[in-house]
């Protein structure tokens, strides 16, 4: 369990967390000492870091011990995202608090909010942490296919892969989307962009693959990759609904999967040219 925050408290910074206190400048679990790291006494302040990040002229040393720094501030705020995960889960969106956060991942309060300012922006780092895997998943599928054809098959699948062991992580991402109101800048600056990159990979497979003839000359590349994701979407999202409610579905998930795919499969295979 983390030590307890030596921060003054300055009043509720997050709606929710009834004993939220205000972020510090830095991180004060900062461990900048490794073992056998020989600016083990170094404990400069991150303005002071940032510009020696912008200096040319850094002697190898000091590279070395920034690369440390940033990749142990990695690791933090990664063990910070999954306690925030799985207390997601067990508490849900109500009960989730800074405290219970850095209670489950063993660090103070003061240090979770070092990497998130409030209760909403680590439940927002969460959602575009969950959007960013998700993404990442289905590009890798989308870049084995063979084909355009193949890509939006890859990109159903791959939704739908990614979701299907975890249902109850689907229904509280679902649930927080829906609850957490108006977050454009958000969605411009985080996800849309990993959107934009997934349907590009897609609609260039799918329009190499109308330039070969593999295609139906009126399909529409983009809009048939956004429908596979769409079709994901709403497969994981009965299932995860009925999941919840203790419900059964006539035909189980695989069968409609499969069904899907030879709805895709259909509708861009080209026409078939008439014998004269």
């Amino acid at each position: 369990m983390g030590r307890k925050p030596t921060a003054r408290r300055t009043g509720s910074a997050d709606a929710g967390d009834p004993d939220a206190g205000a972020p510090d400048a830095r991180d004060p679990d900062a461990d900048d000492h490794d073992a056998g790291d020989p600016h083990a006494g170094d404990r400069e302040t991150d303005t002071r870091e940032t510009r020696d990040a912008d200096t040319d002229a850094l002697d190898d040393a000091t590279r070395a011990r920034l690369a440390r720094k940033a990749r142990r501030r990695e690791a933090k705020r990664r063990r910070i995202l999954a306690a925030a995960a799985d207390e997601l889960l067990d508490a849900g969106v109500d009960g989730l608090t800074v405290a219970s956060v850095a209670a489950r991942a063993d660090l103070s309060k003061p240090a979770v909010y070092y990497y998130f300012a409030s209760r909403e922006a680590l439940l927002a780092g969460l959602l575009v942490d969950g959007f960013r895997r998700e993404t990442e998943a289905i590009l890798g599928a989308v870049a084995a296919a063979p084909d355009g054809v193949g890509a939006l098959v890859a990109t159903l699948r791959a939704y739908v892969g990614f979701y299907e062991g975890d249902l109850a992580t689907y229904r509280t991402q679902q649930a927080w989307a829906l609850r957490a109101g108006s977050h454009t800048e958000l969605l411009k600056r985080e996800v849309y962009p990993l959107s934009w990159a997934l349907m590009s990979e897609v609609e260039a497979k799918l329009a190499a693959d109308r330039a070969r003839g593999r295609l139906h000359a009126d399909a529409d590349p983009r809009r048939l990759a956004n429908l596979a994701m769409m079709l994901g979407h709403g497969l994981v999202g009965v299932y995860a609904g009925m999941d919840a409610l203790g419900g059964e579905l006539r035909f189980d998930l695989g069968a409609l999967l499969d069904e899907a795919e030879r709805t895709l499969r259909r509708a861009c295979a080209p026409k078939r040219s008439r014998r004269s």
